[in-house]
């Protein structure tokens, strides 16, 4: 599988979070039809709760919300971080 890496940043934010954001656009449309693989994930390193973005074959675009799982509808790359942004303000209280 070809990769091309499109973004890759990973920081401490507030001396408690662990930010994370690995995207690549990727070859492979019969496994990944949208043309990208990613891995978002902000993990609170206090409690241990963590927002996660990915897609992997079969499962496609989904979000972990700590335990639950649940489907993502993915449009773009711009839309995919300011989604990631807005759970991880939603349900950790910290900004991006």
């Amino acid at each position: 599988m070809k990769a091309v890496l499109r973004l890759h940043e990973k920081f401490h934010l507030n001396n408690r979070f662990l930010v994370e954001m690995a995207i690549f656009e990727i070859i492979d449309k019969k496994r990944y039809p949208d043309g990208v693989k990613y891995r978002l994930v902000c993990l609170d390193m206090i409690s241990f709760v963590k927002v996660l973005m990915d897609n992997h074959y079969p499962k496609g675009h989904h979000v972990h919300m700590d335990n639950i799982e649940y489907k993502y509808d993915f449009i773009s790359y711009e839309k995919l971080i300011t989604d990631f942004k807005i759970l991880i303000k939603q349900n950790l209280g910290a900004e991006v």
